[in-house]
């Protein structure tokens, strides 16, 4: 579909501008023959894999199933609008490409209808889909309005083109003509009124979902704009045929809904996003080993947080600077790898990696039980229930059903949320590192900056999953605990931070923590939204990613163990410091001041 696009559009700058003359109409006459067989491959193969290699269950349908026999239909359009174009070049090629263009609509709708009969019973027989998914209702209206645009363009072609083409041979032509015109204009008006139809179809499921819960935020939203766009299309060439003002104005008004809102997006600082570029780049020239994928001395965990690390900058800079860092490291070749043995990763599992991400979702989630009030254990000894297991616990079932997961995710989150009140959390709104298997009490062991982060940016994500403010006061108060008990001279402190040699000394996996404390803060504010929580804290952001470049960073460009204070020899540096300097960079980049 996108390449008849770009068809679409070269045909009008060479038909409204003359644009590279007949030589291109030819050439793209030619690239949309190769969009229509791809369009047919498309549809068909689609089918195919449907019925053959997936597994599909009524309870599970949505309209995204029309999708491919869309195609068809699109490449339809595009052909009659070249079938006009060639009227004055050739009349042979012109009536080929409109009849072709047919067939490939006729085809195209016919299997459309059918899906949508079918998805019409599963609303009715199983109610609305995930709320993930709801907004997709809309994309009903595609082939309708699309094939209503095609049909129209159809008939005005053959109005033209059987006359010329016949001549004196078929004494009737300009009337049948004018009666295929006449047959297409009704058929576009029956799609138009089915348009009508499942617009309040799609409006009454939609309000089912909403008057339960919020709808988060997905691309569902980006696939209202093409189902909705074509169908004011359509009124718009109806009111054209018709000349009529009530088309006219109906178009108008829905092709204008139809348009993307402009999405307020702060600007980075390119100043911060400089200095965290510099230390992206020394933290892999110095301890990434492209032989094992590994950073040496760090750990799978940190490694993972690292390239979340340098993921998080591609997508500030808007670069792909650090693109193929993912697949050459350990983790990914494995998951790359039809042969690895995922059996001691995934409890027994040894498919391929293609989604190992909810296998391992499914195998955290069944470490829950009721014991001490619910919650995933820490292992599968279960032995100890701590705080950073179920906090992200609770971030990746918020996350997963925002991206399109389904209400098993979210059920799951919001499960979580009377965990939050077991006592692992203590007076002073810090969250200690678990509980007492014996009395499930607070074990008072330590406040790690790690553990404030990551439940300020689970929060926020459910958040953003129910519309549920109350969640954002919440993370908060630990947010807000973090700064006023964790911190000296406004500088997040670790417990085993120590500035003068001789003193405590954070172990491989403490050393990260405060970066990530910085990175979760960020990924709290993406989901908030508000700019009045960003200003809150963008002072605080600005404070550590300063102390991480003047007093973290040595000579070498490599970030240490300690921010708070200028190093006297209790600093160390290690991939673990050095990624978590960059994160805080990264963080203070987008919402601290510049």
């Amino acid at each position: 579909m996108g390449a008849a696009t770009l068809i679409n559009s070269a045909l009008t700058a060479n038909q409204a501008w003359s644009f590279a003359g007949t030589g291109f109409l030819y050439t793209l006459w030619a690239l949309w023959w190769v969009d229509l067989a791809l369009s047919f491959l498309c549809a068909f193969g689609m089918l195919y894999v449907m019925m053959t290699t997936q597994s599909h269950r009524l309870t599970r349908m949505a309209s995204l199933w029309v999708l491919p026999m869309v195609t068809l239909i699109v490449a339809s359009s595009t052909g009659g609008l070249l079938a006009n174009a060639f009227i004055n070049h050739s009349i042979y090629r012109s009536l080929i490409t409109t009849g072709v263009s047919v067939t490939a609509l006729i085809t195209g709708l016919s299997l459309a209808l059918m899906i949508l009969t079918v998805y019409l019973a599963r609303l009715v027989l199983y109610g609305p889909p995930d709320p993930s998914l709801i907004l997709s209702a809309f994309i009903t209206l595609g082939p309708l309005g699309q094939g209503g645009f095609s049909l129209l363009l159809a008939g005005q072609n053959l109005s033209v083109l059987l006359p010329l083409h016949l001549g004196d041979r078929f004494p009737n032509a300009a009337l049948t003509g004018d009666f295929l015109h006449s047959v297409c204009f009704c058929g576009a008006w029956i799609l138009w009124s089915m348009g009508i139809a499942w617009t309040a179809i799609s409006v009454i499921s939609v309000y089912a979902v909403v008057r339960i819960q919020r709808i988060p935020f997905t691309v569902a939203y980006w696939g209202l704009i093409f189902p909705t766009g074509v169908f004011g299309l359509l009124s718009v060439e109806l009111g054209e045929v018709l000349d009529n003002p009530f088309f006219h104005y109906f178009g108008t008004i829905w092709s204008m809904a139809a348009l993307p809102k402009p999405m307020e997006q702060r600007a980075q600082c390119q100043a911060t996003l400089n200095i965290a570029s510099s230390v992206a780049s020394t933290l892999q020239s110095t301890y990434f080993d492209a032989g094992t994928g590994q950073y040496n001395g760090g750990s799978l965990w940190t490694d993972a947080n690292t390239l979340e690390d340098l993921h998080n900058l591609m997508l500030a800079t808007g670069t792909d600077q650090f693109s193929t860092v993912a697949d050459t490291s350990y983790i990914g070749r494995s998951a790359l790898n039809s042969n690895t043995n995922w059996q001691s990763v995934l409890a027994g599992s040894n498919d391929d990696a293609g989604n190992t991400a909810s296998k391992i979702y499914n195998i955290i989630a069944a470490q829950w039980d009721n014991t001490c009030g619910g919650g995933v254990w820490w292992s599968t000894a279960h032995t100890y229930k701590n705080a950073i297991t179920n906090e992200l616990f609770l971030l990746l079932s918020a996350e997963g059903y925002l991206r399109g997961g389904g209400q098993t995710y979210l059920n799951n989150a919001l499960k979580l949320i009377p965990v939050s009140g077991s006592g692992m959390r203590n007076s002073q709104n810090l969250w200690n590192d678990g509980l007492n298997f014996d009395n499930c009490q607070n074990n008072g062991q330590t406040t790690w900056t790690y553990n404030q982060g990551v439940i300020a940016s689970g929060l926020g994500a459910l958040y953003a999953a129910t519309g549920n403010s109350s969640l954002l006061t919440q993370a908060e108060l630990t947010l807000d605990a973090t700064i006023a008990h964790l911190s000296t001279n406004n500088i997040l402190r670790e417990s085993c931070d120590d500035a003068v040699a001789g003193g405590p000394v954070c172990n491989q996996d403490q050393q990260i923590f405060k970066g990530i404390w910085t990175k979760h803060l960020q990924f709290y504010l993406d989901r908030a939204n508000d700019p009045v929580r960003v200003a809150k804290y963008s002072s605080w952001l600005g404070s550590q990613t300063s102390a991480v470049y003047h007093y973290g960073t040595n000579a070498n460009n490599i970030v240490g163990s300690v921010w708070y204070a200028p190093d006297q020899g209790g600093s160390i540096f290690t991939p673990k410091t050095d990624a978590s300097g960059l994160a805080a960079h990264i963080a203070a980049a987008k919402y601290g001041p510049c």
